[in-house]
């Protein structure tokens, strides 16, 4: 049976993916996006099979890129990059030394090989002449000789490194010890210069983050933190944001704790030192013979430094990120004699009222400021400070305002003693404390101290309490209306000419028809007089007279019968139908 043509199809392409598998090398290994694209060191293999001939030594090769301006690159920057760089060979025991940052700018391209074909043992210093503490040994925890660019993180200033090879000790401790203790050569690395800028960004501001100073034109200023307790936990001096300091400035310091966050770079890109004082003005520029100057490891980067002990008399008051100095910084001299405090501006204070019968008020003119005077006596407490420390002068004018030149000047103090004693102003108009005479510029307020809308304030106050008494007398002339027992008192009478006048009664020519209707009976000729008087629990509220127009209902030729019917209302004599109140007669 023939095969079908999806079966061909697919049998070809499984024969070309075999193809392409046989012929893609199996061994060479993945390169991520942040790792340099170069290759990686070659580390010969160990044993009898791996081909290595005793004697044929070979050196490593290391790529040196441009010398880094940055101090700190996080770990996942990119670098070795660049397309300039130097190759260097490095002899196994010969010490790689250099004085630059050592940041993202080295790559080891080839490991080299021992003349007894074992594997080398490198080791990367934080000081020149592979010396001292070891910061990276390639045969601990498996970690090797580092096959991407060096390094991250934060860099020092001085470094080195070398490739040691073994001298037949088993233990690591002691190995590493006896090769430190051999003659060892030195070698120093010397990057290419760095790349001259394109200049295409230089009018946009570009934003670094704090912790990456940058060693170009001018020093970087160090971050810290500076806590109350010597363990650096609980509270900041300062609050949680840290410090910024500038190199060869002075930082006093309150807490017994410190850590630094970024330490500062010099004008010439390196690390600035340490240094403590015990005074808080920073010696004045004098380094301290206790303390000196240290350098800021990497390994003091966040770490809590202590100040000193609570209680401590020699506590570190003060520090600076150091690298030139003050300058010219004159230091006090304790015994000279102390400079006199030269007094500082101030007003002066006068009373009018002092001088009577009456409490005192008290002005406080400013100096060289005209003020009226309104009576003829005033006590001086103070004539004011001028403002090159000297008293004030006590200036008279004849006229209001200040107006003209002043008529005579007085000094007012205790040794002619006249201060506060009651003075004779009679004659003068208005005065000023004279200083140079500049701001004598017219009369101030009486009150110098109440504004000029204190009178616009009390009189909208008085009206808001006349309308709250209003509102009150009314609210309560309506409870009284509505509350009181009211009786109405009708006296009714009538005369004719000048003849005494007949009260006409309920009993005598009148009758109560209703409860507050009145009929009265009088004669025609007679004139009639009614007289209305309301009674209430206060007393007699108010009694008026009705007119004759208002108080007839008809009338005849010789009887007049007449019909009286009242409203009283509390608020006026004019009585609307609406606050009428009908109420019994007595």
């Amino acid at each position: 049976m023939y095969p079908s043509l999806v079966q061909t199809s697919s049998l070809a392409l499984a024969l070309s993916l075999v193809t392409s598998a046989q012929q893609i090398p199996l061994n060479i290994p993945s390169v991520p996006e942040q790792r340099p694209i170069h290759n990686r060191p070659y580390v010969p293999e160990e044993g009898p099979d791996s081909g290595i001939i005793l004697g044929a030594a070979r050196n490593a090769t290391i790529k040196l890129f441009p010398a880094s301006t940055m101090s700190f690159r996080p770990m996942f920057s990119f670098g070795c990059r660049e397309s300039t760089f130097n190759t260097i060979t490095l002899e196994t025991d010969v010490c790689l030394s250099g004085d630059y940052y050592l940041s993202h700018n080295m790559l080891i391209t080839e490991a080299p090989i021992c003349p007894d074909g074992k594997k080398s043992t490198m080791a990367y210093y934080h000081q020149q002449g592979c010396g001292g503490e070891i910061a990276y040994r390639s045969d601990l925890h498996g970690k090797g000789i580092p096959e991407y660019c060096l390094w991250g993180g934060h860099s020092p200033k001085e470094w080195s490194m070398i490739f040691r090879c073994g001298d037949g000790t088993e233990d690591m401790e002691d190995r590493m010890s006896a090769m430190e203790s051999m003659e060892t050569g030195h070698q120093i690395a010397v990057p290419p210069p760095a790349p001259e800028p394109l200049h295409i960004f230089d009018d946009v501001a570009e934003t670094k983050p704090e912790d990456e100073p940058t060693v170009l034109e001018e020093p970087t200023d160090g971050i810290v933190y500076t806590h109350l307790f010597p363990a650096c936990n609980g509270r900041r001096v300062g609050g949680h944001k840290p410090m910024t300091v500038p190199v060869d400035r002075c930082l006093t310091i309150h807490g017994f704790g410190i850590q630094f966050k970024t330490p500062a770079v010099c004008n010439n890109g390196t690390r600035a030192k340490w240094a403590r004082f015990e005074d808080s003005k920073c010696g004045y520029g004098e380094i301290s013979s206790t303390y000196g100057l240290i350098d800021i490891k990497d390994s003091d980067i966040m770490e809590c430094l202590s100040t000193g002990a609570i209680g401590d008399a020699e506590k570190v008051s003060s520090m600076s990120f150091w690298c030139e100095g003050f300058g010219n910084v004159t230091k006090p001299d304790p015994n000279a004699p102390k400079e006199p405090e030269v007094p500082k501006p101030a007003k002066g204070s006068v009373s009018e009222s002092a001088c009577g019968n009456r409490a005192p008020f008290f002005n406080h003119p400013n100096t060289d400021t005209c003020v009226d005077l309104k009576t003829d006596m005033m006590k001086i407490y103070s004539t004011g400070v001028c403002d090159n420390g000297t008293s004030a002068l006590l200036a008279k004018y004849e006229k209001k305002g200040c107006a003209g030149n002043p008529a005579s000047f007085l000094e007012v103090n205790k040794e002619r003693g006249n201060l506060e004693k009651c003075l004779n102003f009679e004659g003068t108009g208005s005065f000023a404390l004279w200083c140079d005479g500049k701001g004598v510029i017219g009369p101030v307020p009486s009150n110098p101290g109440r504004s000029k809308g204190g009178s616009k304030t009390s009189a909208v106050m008085v009206v808001v309490l006349i309308i709250f008494a209003g509102v009150l007398v009314a609210m309560l002339g309506a409870w009284a209306w509505f509350t009181t027992d009211l009786r109405i008192k009708v006296q009714v009478s009538h005369r004719r000419d000048a003849e005494n006048s007949v009260l006409l009664t309920p009993s005598r020519n009148c009758l109560v028809a209703e409860t507050a209707v009145l009929l009265c009976r009088v004669p025609a000729s007679h004139q009639l007089f009614v007289h209305i008087i309301v009674q209430s629990f206060f007393g007699h509220l108010r009694g008026f007279d009705l007119s004759l127009s208002s108080v007839l209902a008809a009338s005849l030729k010789t009887v007049r019968y007449i019909n009286i019917t009242w409203g009283i209302s509390v608020m006026s004599a004019a009585v609307p139908s609406r606050w009428s109140k009908t109420i019994p007669l007595v």
